[in-house]
């Protein structure tokens, strides 16, 4: 399995901390194997929940062990990771 090629995984509690990942798009990979890929490790390996899978935009919300995000974080497949927050136009 790819998932377990690309993470060594962390263990730990029940998600904890709201975060938005954003992933890389790619030659290998299509946007839609991609996100399958890393809400395969956020869920099986972080013991984290994907919340919400946007559709138009390469964004997935996440809730995952505060402990687990430096290590997603070297995955090549995801371009950022930010903490999930409530936004307004001025």
């Amino acid at each position: 399995m790819i998932v377990f090629q690309l993470f060594t995984g962390v263990t730990g509690s029940a998600a904890g901390q709201r975060v938005l990942i954003g992933l890389r798009e790619g030659p290998l990979l299509s946007p839609e194997d991609n996100k399958r890929i890393v809400e395969q490790a956020v869920i099986r390996l972080f013991a984290g929940e994907v919340e919400h899978r946007y559709r138009f935009i390469n964004v997935i919300l996440a809730q995952l062990p505060e402990e687990a995000l430096p290590e997603l974080a070297t995955n090549p497949y995801i371009r950022f990771i930010e903490p999930d927050g409530e936004v307004a136009a001025p």
